[in-house]
């Protein structure tokens, strides 16, 4: 998807450039480097985000599981109790 996002900007910036005088192709040569940048920032930050996204989610299993044992847990207490109490 970013790869098409550059590819729009570049054709923008390409059809621009030749309607453009000499000093104005220099502004969009640099804001084609700043979109550049920011679309390598945004990109860098994608990736980040995604891996933090990874770690939440096993953190998630992992409680999930230990509310799981938990549960059992707390079942086999009350059926002991039941028991003990009827016995």
């Amino acid at each position: 998807m970013t790869h098409k996002l550059l590819a729009a900007v570049l054709l923008l910036v390409s059809g621009l450039g030749a309607a453009q005088p000499a000093g104005e192709e220099d502004d969009l040569e640099v804001l084609l480097q700043r979109a550049r940048a920011e679309l390598t920032s945004l990109e860098e930050l994608i990736g980040r985000e995604e891996s933090r996204l990874g770690r939440i989610e096993s953190e998630l299993v992992d409680l999930r599981r230990q509310a799981a044992i938990m549960s059992t847990a707390e079942s086999a207490f009350r059926l002991g109790e039941e028991l003990y109490l009827a016995g």
